[in-house]
C-alpha cells in the first residue's frame, strides 16, 4: 500500500504509518523511536519492550531505538510493532527471549551451555534449586527474572554394544577410554589379549584410548560399539 504523502491537511503533507496494526498520521518526514512511543502511549524504551520496523522477507525486521530516525516519505507505508522481550539469566549473563515458555535445551543453546551439562533453575532458599531437563518447559512470564546455572556432570549413562551382548551402566566421566575397555573385557569375560576398540555408534572413528569420556562430551543414552580389530590390525 502506497503512502499518502501527496495528501495535504491543515498543516501540510500527511504521512501515514501503523503501529501494531493501528494507523497514525504524521506531518513530518522523519520520526524517531521515542516519538512513536510517545504518540502511541507506549512505555519508555526498555529491555522488555522493543520497537521494530517491519521489513519485507527475506530481510530481518529492523530494531528501532529511541534516537533512530525513520523516513516516512518512502513509497510504502511503514509498519511498526512492539515486541515484548522476556529476560533470563544463564550462568550470570542476561539473555532475551520472545516466547512465554523456554525449554532446557533452548536455554542451553541460548546460553552456550554444553549439551551434557546439568541445568538448574535457582529457587529462593530454603527450597532446593530445580533441575531443568532438556525437555522441561519454564514459564518466563512469571514475576521477576529467572536465573539458571549449569554444572558439569560427573557421570554418564552409556550402553556398550559387544558381540556378547549390551551393557548399560553409569560411568565416571574422568574414566579413560582404555579403562572403559578394560571394564568391558572384565564384565563380559573377553580374552585379555585382544585388540579392542570403542567407537560411537553411527561413526567410523575409534575413540582414543588415552582420552577421558569427558573429553568426548558424551551424553546420557549414547551408545558405544565395542569391537576386536584382531592382532594383525
Amino acid at each position: 500500500m502506497k503512502n499518502t504523502n501527496n495528501n495535504t491537511g491543515a498543516e501540510g503533507n500527511v504521512l501515514l504509518f501503523t503501529v501494531d496494526g493501528k494507523e497514525y498520521k504524521s506531518f513530518e518526514q522523519y520520526i524517531t523511536g521515542a516519538q512513536i512511543r510517545h504518540i502511541t502511549g507506549a512505555p519508555d524504551d526498555s529491555s522488555e519492550s522493543k520497537l521494530f520496523l517491519s521489513v519485507k522477507h527475506p530481510w530481518i525486521d529492523e530494531l528501532i531505538q529511541n534516537d533512530k530516525e525513520v523516513d516516512l516519505a518512502r513509497e510504502e507505508i511503514e509498519h511498526f510493532y512492539f515486541k515484548n522481550i522476556l529476560l533470563l539469566v544463564v550462568n550470570g549473563k542476561k539473555y532475551e527471549w520472545t516466547k512465554e515458555y523456554i525449554t532446557g535445551a533452548e536455554i542451553k543453546k541460548l546460553g552456550h551451555v554444553p549439551e551434557c551439562d546439568e541445568l538448574f533453575l535457582a529457587i529462593r532458599k530454603p527450597w532446593p534449586d530445580e533441575p531443568v531437563p532438556d525437555d522441561k518447559e519454564i514459564n518466563l512470564a512469571r514475576p521477576g527474572i529467572e536465573h539458571f546455572y549449569s554444572t558439569e556432570k560427573c557421570e554418564v549413562k552409556l550402553t556398550i554394544q559387544t558381540p556378547k551382548g549390551a551393557w548399560t551402566d553409569t560411568f565416571k566421566l574422568d574414566l579413560t577410554v582404555e579403562a572403559l575397555i578394560a571394564a568391558v573385557i572384565a564384565h563380559f569375560g573377553f580374552a585379555t589379549d585382544g585388540n579392542y576398540q570403542l567407537k560411537l555408534k553411527g561413526t567410523t572413528d575409534h575413540l582414543e584410548k588415552s582420552r577421558t569420556l569427558k573429553s568426548y562430551q558424551l551424553c546420557d543414552g549414547q551408545v558405544l560399539v565395542f569391537t576386536d580389530l584382531g592382532k594383525g590390525a
